[in-house]
């Protein structure tokens, strides 16, 4: 979900400077590392139940309807909160981007507003639709960055890039747990594969191949990408700068200095259209999420409903745009900071919840398999169980570091993690409720009917 540019532009320079310096490129890869062996289990349990949703329908497969009810709440929350998040980020790059070089001096809540009605109009017209739009970005963003890693091997040679990154002992010097952290938040969201079983052909083999690939990838741009950042400049150089009051403007120097100054411009439009892609990825997450809710607990209501045309959660998105775009609205009355205070929390905030879902469907996928007796040591067995461990630990990581992660001091924020528990235990509460919700009822979705559309000739 994190974009590629995004993360190499925003998050690469933190690392750099308050994080693990040299050691920002093994960091990505140590993530990595545990998420593909978290990708495992998970592409395991997707094979066996393409119809499930995500977490909602794994964590329900493998610790009961209730567990799985209330982390469909929890995940549809976390999502909601992200997509608040990545549209108060977008809109105060757009709004400072366009006031600089065009004079054009709109208040941020009218462009989040603005973004997320048009993530609403693609969302409207088909998952699939949308997936294009994301996948022309995502394409400009990898020729952008690999552009960059050419010029700078080039111009700068093979001996630039440090060979000491992927040391132990540099990716745990400095403040190793809040590179971690840091580096942990670039990757939520790779999971959402899941989510979209019924919008393609053959999930049972699409989904889990999709999901392992997705992280490799992920991992893989991130660590080459701060590698590149470091060599660009200079280790020494670079890592001063990210120490610096500049350290916004690090990969725009890389860039100017080993492409020209014209690449600052195009790495400035490049990140806004990363971000747009992000928001409508996580914007059509949520929708999904609210939409396979509604189905598992109202059925027969509007919510539960996918347009008879596209086979998109038409209803359940646009009632989604709506209430975020009242919770921005609301935020700019209250004369909340975009970057500092919207952005900064509800990103961490968000990331939370998904890190403890990650977790109980770690635990789901080892259960679930071994009450259908797989006896796969390592795939269904060994995987998840590690995964489970490694990702607790970074939990605790990124919790212990949250008021660093966050910005913010404030009671409130540190205590806002506990809105998932109250989330959780109303999910509970409904599925112990609803006799009908068993522990083995079928999960399903609604088709859809863009999959067996004749094509024009």
């Amino acid at each position: 979900m994190a974009s590629p540019v995004g993360v190499v532009v925003g998050t690469v320079p933190l690392m750099l400077g308050v994080g693990n310096g040299v050691g920002t490129p093994g960091a990505f890869v140590l993530i990595g590392v545990v998420l593909v062996i978290f990708a495992f289990g998970y592409a395991a349990i997707a094979q066996a139940l393409p119809a499930a949703g995500g977490f909602f329908g794994f964590i329900r497969a493998g610790l009961g309807a209730r567990a799985g009810t209330a982390a469909g709440f929890v995940a549809t929350t976390a999502y909601a909160v992200i997509t608040v998040f990545v549209a108060a980020l977008l809109s105060y790059f757009a709004s400072t981007f366009f006031r600089t070089h065009f004079h054009l001096d709109l208040d941020w809540a009218l462009w989040a507003v603005v973004f997320i009605a048009i993530a609403a109009v693609l969302m409207f017209f088909g998952v699939k639709e949308s997936a294009l739009i994301t996948a022309c970005f995502l394409t400009v963003e990898f020729v952008i960055l690999g552009a960059l890693a050419i010029a700078v091997f080039l111009r700068r040679g093979p001996g630039a890039f440090p060979l000491e990154s992927f040391s132990p002992v540099h990716i745990f010097s400095g403040s190793p747990g809040f590179a971690l952290a840091l580096a942990f938040l670039c990757f939520v969201g790779f999971e959402v594969t899941a989510v979209f079983t019924n919008h393609v052909r053959n999930p049972e083999k699409t989904i889990g191949r999709a999901t392992m690939i997705g992280v490799i990838i992920l991992f893989t741009v991130f660590a080459v990408g701060a590698w590149v950042v470091l060599a660009g400049l200079g280790v020494d150089k670079a890592i001063t700068i990210a120490q610096g009051s500049d350290s916004g403007q690090l990969v725009p120097m890389v860039a100017s200095a080993n492409l020209g100054s014209w690449m600052g411009l195009v790495f400035e439009v490049v990140l806004l259209t990363s971000l747009f892609a992000t928001l409508i990825v996580v914007f059509n997450t949520t929708a999904q999420y609210t939409l396979n809710m509604a189905r598992a607990l109202m059925p027969a209501r509007r919510l539960a409903r996918v347009h008879p045309k596209h086979g998109s959660p038409a209803n359940a998105g646009l009632t989604l745009a709506v209430l975020l775009s009242a919770i921005l609205i609301l935020c700019r009355l209250a004369q909340f900071d975009p970057y500092l205070q919207v952005a900064a929390i509800l990103g961490v905030l968000g990331s939370v919840a998904i890190f403890a879902l990650e977790i109980m469907c770690a635990i789901a996928i080892f259960m679930y398999f071994r009450r259908a007796h797989d006896h796969r040591y390592w795939t269904t067995g060994l995987s998840p169980l590690v995964a489970a461990i490694a990702l607790v630990v970074f939990l605790v990581i990124v919790l212990s570091n949250f008021a660093g992660l966050t910005g913010s001091t404030s009671a409130v924020v540190t205590w806002s993690p506990l809105i998932y528990v109250v989330v959780a235990v109303l999910g509970w509460v409904i599925a112990s409720r609803r006799p009908e919700l068993t522990d083995n009822q079928a999960l399903t979705t609604a088709p859809d009917p863009t999959l067996n559309r004749p094509h024009a000739s």
